[in-house]
């Protein structure tokens, strides 16, 4: 591959275990100019593997384009506002559309929400409901005991399966501690993952404060699918809680794709308010290959989703 001459930022990657991300700047020598021989090297990399590596495409987890056969077009019936699918395998990018837009994401807040929590507390935890959790209103969960104590776990399926603000608070009030700085904590997390478009105001989404775009949510998709207590939380269709002492609640997963038994559907996360759409943030697999789907308003039955994912699976076949 032949490079221009100037600095190109080829991208970032997500360390899915810790939640980090860096980016890689490549210089390009100029194509007048023949280049010296190389004297330094990193430690342990000869000058044959420099030579291949500045000859060799580096791919970026959800910057590199897929080569041209495994990308797709696919007939949309609506008109997204923003998405975006990548081959979770490589991280090849194989469709986008605004992809670093930046928008009002609603539920798909508590993505990152889960992630924090995940990393300040095991899911056998038991947390105290506070008062404001189990009184805010919206899609929840319903039930929590005010002044009562429920497993961080329960807590994390209730937010995540169905979308339970409720849920999403409790995780905030007792762990931040305090909402506050939960969200400070979510926002921090952000940061270390170098997520371009992302901010937060709220922990469960119902602010018009929390924004996103298609490619930094599927890296937050890929950092959830990494791990493994969340990874098995958004791939559930049914589930159940606790409820008080010698109680349970059934949940149903809120994912369209879940509902109708979509082929490989492995989650992971629905949103909406007026201001955001219907937005879904899907994964599925299908043998050995799995993609991740963003698509940001227009999708209220994923029927949009679905043809993403058709597609792409098709294209994966050429």
């Amino acid at each position: 591959m032949t490079f221009r001459s100037r600095k190109l930022v080829v991208g970032a990657a997500v360390v899915a275990s810790v939640g980090a991300a860096g980016a890689v700047v490549v210089e390009t020598a100029n194509p007048t100019v023949k280049p010296a021989p190389v004297k330094t090297q990193l430690a342990g990399v000869t000058n044959a593997a420099s030579a291949r590596s500045a000859t060799t495409p580096t791919v970026i987890w959800g910057a590199s384009k897929a080569p041209a056969r495994h990308r797709i077009r696919p007939n949309l019936k609506g008109t997204p506002a923003a998405g975006i699918l990548i081959d979770a395998t490589t991280g090849q990018v194989m469709w986008s559309k605004n992809a670093y837009e930046r928008r009002p994401i609603a539920s798909l807040t508590k993505m990152m929400n889960a992630l924090v929590a995940v990393n300040l507390a095991k899911p056998d935890k038991r947390i105290r409901i506070s008062n404001y959790a189990a009184s805010v209103g919206g899609s929840t969960v319903g039930g929590l005991p005010a002044g009562g104590t429920m497993r961080v776990g329960s807590l994390l399926r209730g937010m995540l399966i169905v979308s339970g603000n409720d849920a999403a608070n409790a995780l905030a009030d007792a762990l931040g501690p305090a909402r506050r700085r939960f969200v400070a904590r979510m926002n921090a997390h952000a940061h270390t993952m170098r997520l371009r478009c992302t901010h937060f105001t709220s922990p469960e989404g119902l602010s018009e404060g929390n924004r996103s775009c298609a490619h930094d949510l599927a890296l937050i998709a890929k950092a959830i699918l990494a791990n493994p207590t969340l990874r098995s939380t958004v791939s559930k269709k049914w589930d159940t809680i606790e409820r008080g002492r010698n109680g349970h609640k059934l949940l149903r997963n809120r994912n369209p794709l879940m509902q109708r038994n979509y082929p490989g559907i492995t989650g992971i996360k629905t949103g909406h308010t007026i201001s955001a759409g219907w937005c879904l943030v899907a994964s599925a697999t299908r043998g050995s290959r799995r993609l991740i789907s963003v698509v940001l308003a227009q999708d209220e039955r994923a029927w949009q989703t679905q043809r993403l994912l058709d597609a792409g699976f098709r294209a994966l076949k050429r």
